[in-house]
């Protein structure tokens, strides 16, 4: 999805005494005084209004959309994020297992429309692999509906109550 920058525009006010900074701010009009018409050009207004949009511009730079599709998040926000935590080793693990399961199943939808019933039917087909692997895969989709919210792009967490399979493949320990 394209992301939107803006400039604003500058304008005069209604007895032409001022210059008026307008723009758009979390989607309502904004507007203020930059100042006099008399000691000020209408550049050095527009330099002055820059300065007001340019935080809301970076922040518009830094938002991902709630359309977002899981590969993109999964790449673009999850791994990048995660990537600074885990050690060499555990990121290739947890990067392969996660672009083999998850992405190859749900890749191409978006990630606000998964259920918990049908993240939980997956887990279930998932049973024929070992406990541990699809215990990992339950932890991996928390995680990434963990970080999805506190991003703003899911309100509700369909993984936060994931429970691995019983018939998952547990190990046989010799007594």
């Amino acid at each position: 999805m394209r992301k939107r920058f803006q400039n604003g525009r500058v304008v005069k006010s209604s007895d032409g005494r001022y210059w008026i900074g307008k723009w758009l701010e979390d989607g309502r009009d904004r507007s203020k005084v930059l100042g006099k018409v008399s000691q000020m050009t209408k550049t050095k207004a527009r330099e002055e209004l820059a300065k007001i949009v340019k935080p809301i511009n970076e922040r518009a730079a830094g938002a991902i959309s709630p359309n977002v599709i899981v590969k993109d998040f999964v790449e673009k926000v999850y791994f990048a994020f995660y990537r600074r935590k885990w050690k060499r080793s555990t990121a290739m693990t947890n990067e392969d297992r996660i672009n083999h399961h998850i992405v190859s199943e749900f890749g191409d939808r978006e990630l606000r429309t998964l259920t918990r019933h049908e993240l939980q039917k997956f887990l279930e087909g998932k049973a024929d692999l070992s406990f541990s692997t699809t215990d990992h895969l339950r932890w991996d989709l928390k995680q990434m509906f963990d970080l999805a919210q506190s991003d703003g792009i899911v309100v509700k967490h369909p993984a936060s109550v994931l429970f691995t399979p019983r018939e998952c493949k547990r190990p046989i320990i010799d007594q």
